[in-house]
């Protein structure tokens, strides 16, 4: 079942200090925190494991050359990083048994 409201930033804050029993200043402070993390194992090329949750990673997308729809050429398109997230089996299968979601 998906829902249409987004959880907020704040909503994040409540829920996690509420999970964790920190103060909603210290959770605010953890969060700046994972975040910069994420952000400085990315940067530097590393992948970030998170245990039973999923991973963070670098992936390079290969130069290629594409026919252009607009021009009627082709164009070269350079070499690039992007950054993905995969859920860990765990994951999915604890959030599919709690929403009663079939394996394909």
């Amino acid at each position: 079942m998906i829902k249409e409201n987004n959880m907020t930033q704040k909503e994040l804050i409540n829920a996690i200090a509420k999970e964790s029993g920190l103060t909603k200043k210290d959770t605010k402070k953890f969060m700046k925190a994972f975040t910069k993390v994420v952000e400085n194992t990315l940067k530097d090329g590393r992948i970030l494991p998170i245990y039973k949750f999923g991973s963070f990673f670098p992936r390079v997308s290969k130069e290629k050359v594409v026919k252009s729809k607009y021009l009627d050429e082709p164009m070269k398109i350079n070499e690039r990083i992007s950054y993905k997230f995969k859920f860990t089996k765990y994951f999915l299968d604890e959030i599919m048994m709690k929403n009663n979601v079939e394996k394909e």
